[in-house]
């Protein structure tokens, strides 16, 4: 018997005789695939659908796309109305003023009956200089559906389009992008304390798509140790900031793309959209919405 044989042997015996085994990395649960293909259609379909209705500007495309009582708000320019014929409104207006303005959907990001979708418009003038295909004003769609329709449609901006017209405060936009930077630091960091010093002391996360939510700071502590022994080397890339000017409680976000190791122990990246709403610089709220076939291709979903 060689000496590595003994050393194998005698090691077993001695876990045996302890009653333990050896430790085993905790495997992250998964949505199945079936889920998430579903889930993806029907949000797709619709953003499509809704970017359709946009360029089409079809009031009978409304009562299709819309449920009867559906809520559409704007903050952005004081729009806020309700019913299908009421968004037909919204949009027959911005073509009244606009009439060679035009949208094209760009990418989406999908949970459970909601998701964010991201669109580029161009000819349009918000009076302080058009809009191009080159140079769009992009759109940043929370949408909540029911039953194969869209009943709530809120809409935000890229902040570096809304910088073209001055909507955005430049004050709430520095306080955002440094919440993104620090949100990106954080979720970078391998720290689970410095995740957790992000958020409210009841702050509530949740990823929609892959069922998972935290209530309060220490669940959201707990949750981040996990994502570090899942994905030890992750980093997050922030590439977009979007967001709302509204009188109160503001939305906002970020997407980012997640450079971590897929299910074969490759290199692979997963992209998000994260939306959040934060008071005094601490987050009280965050969704993350996902891509899913980064998703799917780097088997966050089975």
């Amino acid at each position: 018997m060689n000496r590595w044989t003994k050393i194998i042997i005698l090691t077993f015996f001695a876990l045996a005789a302890c009653g333990g085994t050896p430790p085993q990395p905790v495997a992250r649960e998964t949505v199945p695939l079936t889920d998430v293909s579903h889930m993806e259609n029907e949000f797709a379909g619709l953003a499509r659908a809704q970017v359709d209705f946009w360029n089409s500007q079809d009031q009978k495309a409304a009562h299709t796309l819309f449920t009867e009582d559906a809520s559409f708000l704007d903050w952005t320019f004081g729009d806020h109305v309700e019913g299908p014929d009421a968004i037909y409104g919204i949009v027959a207006a911005v073509a009244a003023s606009d009439p060679d303005w035009h949208s094209s959907a760009r990418e989406w990001f999908v949970g459970r009956q909601d998701g964010i979708a991201v669109s580029d418009m161009w000819n349009v003038n918000l009076g302080y200089g058009m809009y191009t295909r080159e140079h769009p004003l992009v759109e940043v769609d929370w949408l909540h559906l029911r039953a194969g329709q869209i009943y709530s449609w809120r809409i935000m901006y890229g902040f570096d389009s809304l910088d073209k017209s001055n909507f955005m405060l430049t004050s709430r936009a520095d306080e955002i992008r440094a919440l993104l930077t620090s949100y990106q630091t954080a979720w970078s960091s391998g720290d689970p304390q410095q995740v957790a010093d992000l958020y409210a002391s009841d702050g509530v996360r949740q990823e929609p798509l892959l069922g998972v939510k935290q209530e309060g700071r220490e669940a959201i502590l707990s949750y981040a140790k996990s994502f570090f022994a899942w994905y030890p080397s992750v980093q997050w890339e922030f590439t977009q900031p979007f967001g709302e000017v509204a009188p109160k409680t503001p939305l906002s976000g970020g997407i980012f793309t997640i450079h971590a190791l897929g299910s074969d122990g490759k290199p692979c990246d997963v992209r998000a959209a994260v939306l959040l709403q934060d008071t005094a610089g601490k987050i009280n709220h965050e969704y993350v919405y996902y891509d899913t076939h980064s998703l799917i291709k780097c088997g966050w979903a089975w």
